[in-house]
């Protein structure tokens, strides 16, 4: 009898970065979240687990230099 684990459980050892419903709608349009507009400082190259206000996982993200600094792209969204 197989049993289905939830795909956070998959990029449990990631971070989790939790978003303001505003930028979780960007997120969820593509665009890249920088770091300082939501005070987080992780390393460039950093995977993280991207959730909502409340907790919940919706994509998989990676930090990435830009001109304007540090920021969050988004590389799989997992949840519509």
């Amino acid at each position: 009898l197989a049993r289905l684990l939830p795909v956070e459980v998959l990029f449990a050892e990631h971070p989790a970065v939790h978003l303001p419903s505003s930028y979780e709608r960007l997120c969820r349009n593509g665009c890249e979240i920088y770091q300082s507009k939501i005070h987080t400082d992780h390393p460039i190259g950093t995977r993280v687990r991207i959730c909502d206000a409340k907790g919940h996982f919706f994509a998989l993200g990676e930090v990435r230099e830009y001109e304007s600094g540090t920021a969050i792209a988004m590389i799989k969204l997992f949840e519509l």
